[in-house]
């Protein structure tokens, strides 16, 4: 499996990440700090930018959702910039497209004055909780997507009881 490698950089209110490579589950723990601290400091308003990001898991769209609507419900927003065709089509296949704001912008592709955020490892328990409330997520944009992943949602139910 391809790594993911996050950058991020804030201006002002806005906060910029981006993603190289192949984002997954095992990443998705981090994404989820990062939006978390940057909520915590009033910063509201996420560009993603995307042109390097060659796939997409069901966890990270997963958390992908679940930042934008934080994001919306204070009273901020987040951005999808220069996503590949590939994601668009699985946002699509999902049903998932119509939730995110996605914008092509050249100046974003080549910033450079990034920082590298860390993999962290992080408690078992509560990658798999994030992984419930990312799949959870998912279901509540779109429940036709239930069927792919109810089964998924009991076995990580249970694996977070025991």
């Amino acid at each position: 499996m391809n790594s993911l490698n996050i950058k991020i950089a804030t201006l002002n209110n806005v906060v910029i990440i981006k993603f190289i490579g192949h984002a997954g589950a095992d990443r998705a723990e981090d994404l989820k700090e990062i939006f978390e601290k940057s909520i915590s400091k009033g910063r509201n308003h996420f560009l993603i930018e995307l042109s390097q990001c060659s796939y997409m898991d069901s966890t990270f769209i997963g958390m992908l959702l679940f930042m934008n609507k934080t994001a919306i419900n204070h009273r901020g927003n987040m951005v999808l910039l220069n996503t590949q065709e590939e994601i668009k089509t699985i946002f699509k296949n999902m049903g998932l497209h119509t939730f995110f704001i996605m914008e092509t912008s050249e100046n974003f592709k080549k910033l450079h004055n990034l920082s590298d955020v860390k993999h962290k490892d992080h408690p078992k328990k509560e990658q798999l909780k994030d992984m419930l409330m990312a799949h959870e997520a998912i279901i509540a944009s779109s429940p036709k997507q239930q069927s792919k992943f109810q089964n998924l949602i009991d076995f990580l139910k249970k694996e977070i009881e025991e």
